[in-house]
């Protein structure tokens, strides 16, 4: 960033005088003037007296990071040009505002020494809305990811390479999960987080990420879906932090600083979108609001993750029983231990998803169990564990002899199936290699799966997980600072107050400025080429005539600067001092 004095001797020196008394009330060389705009007390005193829209558009050029580009606030005034135009002209004329030229398109700076102020006044708002108290914000939890992994541990579906479901399997869970959540949503979250893999085929669920996933401090889940939803916009998460490092900010501000990121790269960005951002982080908790105003912080849990990194976890209430009933259901409630939830659905098929869920314990679900590392010992405690009542004795004498009957069978990827199934319960497809080894015909492998099953046969087909037993999170924490890498672009015209200089008018609005002046006999100061060409150099005219030859303008007018008389080609006018 560019520092004060470096900005005040970029001024060209032959409009330091003019500059500063427009400024100061009276010409200072260049050294006074950097000091002079340096003045902590001075700009204290006309911060406190700026109308707040004019403080506004320094708020902007603050969250800017000092600078922006024209064409990036143009976008975002598009509306109001004139009216911006002119506020930015009232900051120029007290020194707050420079332009890195004449034209008036080039980029815009804020004053440097105004920054810090403009941080300290948002620190004081910060601390004086301390003792506020906030609402309690609906907060997400894990019900939606137990469920959808438990409704495809039930009932498995076909998919594309890349984890795509066929239409078909979309169908499915639509028709199963539609009415209590957006499918396609969590699906894609947990494919992103590294709980589902495909095998032959299939959709299959990662238990252990998926269990370490539930078992995550939920501030966790929201700070992945925060970076998440920054993703489009490069940065996006940094300015977040930076906008909350007061602790507190009022909602029009964030909407303000987070639409101003969004433009500075986004050509085609609207402010409805930092609105949508800001409600969809409401909604997840992931900002706060107080409860007697517009004021928004950042969750201090996901602040604390962005920070630092960590997750502590946060204690969390939940039901721990469930209704079992003797025809093999199980009534899960909504707010169910998501871990013991997760668990059910491991040892029993998911058959309703609702306010409480309905799961019904099946010969498959048990022999699934089994395959994955259950016993029936393992089982029947989990049982006995949630149940609101005592475990049915039908339900126990049941998980135990599917739990301990199981006909052992391993199947090859397509080639062999060994079991010490009796021969007789085979299908007749497979044909026996040795005793216990049958090879399986690879066109019709799915046929004889299908079969096997259908008699209580099981082959393992799960895919074996590897070493990863953590969620996929994406972004490590903590973020480490953003810095914007572009540069306060340099200018050999040097800066100027804005609005100070104005560009020459084209056709007749440029003529009638100096008709004007030399039917009041006054002067003007105009930016013209030195000699007709090359550097650009102030010059002040007092016009006695103005004509047009060859249809080019010129004037003779009489220069205070050289002390003579000289005619001006005023289609090459850079610039006019506004009077």
């Amino acid at each position: 960033m560019i520092s004060t004095s470096d900005l005040v001797h970029s001024i060209p020196p032959y409009l330091v005088d003019i500059i500063s008394s427009r400024i100061l009330g009276k010409p200072v060389d260049a050294d006074a003037l950097a000091r002079k705009l340096k003045d902590g007390n001075r700009l204290r005193q006309i911060l406190d007296d700026l109308p707040q829209e004019l403080f506004d558009i320094l708020l902007e050029l603050y969250w800017l990071e000092g600078w922006a580009e024209w064409d990036t606030l143009a976008r975002i005034h598009r509306s109001s040009l004139d009216d911006f135009r002119a506020r930015l002209k009232d900051l120029g004329e007290q020194g707050l505002v420079f332009q890195a030229g004449i034209s008036g398109r080039e980029a815009l700076i804020i004053l440097p020494g105004i920054i810090p102020l403009i941080r300290e006044r948002l620190d004081q708002r910060g601390r004086q809305a301390e003792n506020l108290s906030w609402q309690e914000s609906a907060q997400p939890d894990y019900w939606n990811h137990v469920v959808l992994i438990n409704q495809l541990q039930a009932a498995p579906i076909r998919c594309r390479p890349g984890l795509e479901p066929f239409k078909k399997g979309w169908m499915l869970l639509n028709d199963a999960l539609g009415e209590f959540m957006d499918v396609g949503r969590i699906y894609w979250e947990l494919v992103s987080l590294g709980c589902l893999c495909e095998y032959s085929g299939n959709v299959r669920v990662r238990t252990a990420p998926a269990m370490q996933l539930v078992m995550a401090d939920i501030s966790r889940y929201q700070t992945w879906r925060l970076l998440q939803s920054c993703k489009p916009y490069n940065g996006l998460e940094f300015r977040l932090l930076e906008i909350f490092a007061s602790g507190c900010i009022d909602r029009r501000t964030v909407q303000q600083a987070l639409w101003l990121e969004l433009c500075s790269d986004f050509d085609t960005a609207e402010s409805a979108a930092a609105e949508t951002l800001i409600d969809q982080w409401l909604d997840l908790g992931i900002l706060e609001q107080s409860k007697d105003s517009d004021r928004l912080r950042l969750n201090p849990a996901v602040h604390r993750g962005l920070v630092d990194g960590s997750f502590p976890q946060t204690p969390q209430s939940y039901v721990d029983e469930v209704f079992l009933q003797p025809n093999m259901e199980i009534l899960v409630p909504k707010d169910m231990d998501p871990v013991e939830h997760l668990h059910i659905g491991q040892v029993a098929e998911l058959k309703k998803a609702d306010i409480v869920s309905i799961y019904r314990i099946t010969k498959k679900s048990i022999s699934s169990a089994v395959r994955n590392g259950w016993t029936a010992t393992d089982i029947k405690n989990l049982l006995e564990r949630i149940s609101r009542h005592a475990l049915p004795e039908n339900v126990a004498v049941t998980v135990d002899g599917w739990g301990t009957k199981l006909p052992d069978a391993e199947l090859i990827e397509g080639t062999f199936l060994f079991t010490d199934t009796p021969t007789e319960r085979l299908p007749q497809e497979v044909r026996q290699v040795r005793p216990g080894v049958y090879l399986v015909p690879q066109d019709i492998k799915d046929s004889i799966i299908e079969q096997l099953n259908k008699k209580g046969i099981i082959p393992d087909q799960a895919p074996q997980e590897d070493e990863q037993d953590q969620p996929e999170w994406g972004r490590e924490l903590p973020l480490v600072r953003h810095k914007k890498t572009s540069q306060v672009p340099r200018q050999k015209n040097g800066f100027y107050p804005y609005g100070l200089i104005k560009p020459m008018p084209y056709g007749s609005k440029g003529l009638d400025i100096f008709e004007k002046a030399r039917k009041e006999g006054r002067s003007v100061l105009i930016f013209y080429p030195a000699k007709g060409y090359g550097a650009i150099q102030a010059r002040k005219i007092r016009p006695f005539s103005i004509y047009s030859t060859g249809g080019v303008p010129f004037t003779e007018a009489f220069c205070e600067d050289s002390g003579e008389g000289e005619v001006f080609d005023l289609s090459k006018v850079r610039g006019i001092l506004d009077e």
